[in-house]
């Protein structure tokens, strides 16, 4: 199981960008690697990068949105610390971090509907499922009220 001590800690040039570099992942089904994240959040101003840190060990990486709404935009977890609960672990701790803050009243994300494990770990952490995303039904977006 996860360490209590779950940070989400804000990455950018000067801090801990190489951490970042030692997640690796083997299958991209459901999303890219570190890196890849890092430069969706370079290409989208609106998400922030965090590192998703036990301790001082980085076990994932979550790109947010809090500058127009609460969104998870993409969520992972080095292969070497799957099936551990540190997704669990950084879904609630993102959740706690935006009902503190409640300048907007739900978080959402998307996700495919053939991920299971995740589906059933953000329903865990509060997240419904609302609807079918309008670009592709394979996906579907899920909310969690604060």
């Amino acid at each position: 199981m996860a360490a209590a001590d779950i940070r989400l800690v804000p990455i950018d040039d000067e801090n801990k960008l190489g951490d970042c570099e030692n997640l690796k992942r083997k299958s991209t089904k459901y999303v890219g690697g570190a890196m890849w994240l890092i430069g969706l959040a370079y290409i989208h101003r609106h998400m922030s990068a965090y590192g998703i840190y036990d301790g001082n060990t980085m076990v994932g990486l979550a790109l947010l949105n809090e500058a127009t709404c609460y969104k998870i935009g993409e969520m992972m977890i080095g292969d070497k610390f799957q099936r551990r609960g540190y997704g669990t672990a950084a879904v609630r701790a993102m959740v706690e971090r935006f009902r503190a803050e409640a300048r907007f009243p739900e978080i959402s994300l998307v996700v495919h509907k053939s991920n299971r494990i995740a589906i059933h770990m953000y329903e865990r952490c509060g997240f419904e499922r609302k609807s079918d995303a309008a670009w592709d039904d394979n996906f579907e977006i899920m909310e969690c009220r604060l």
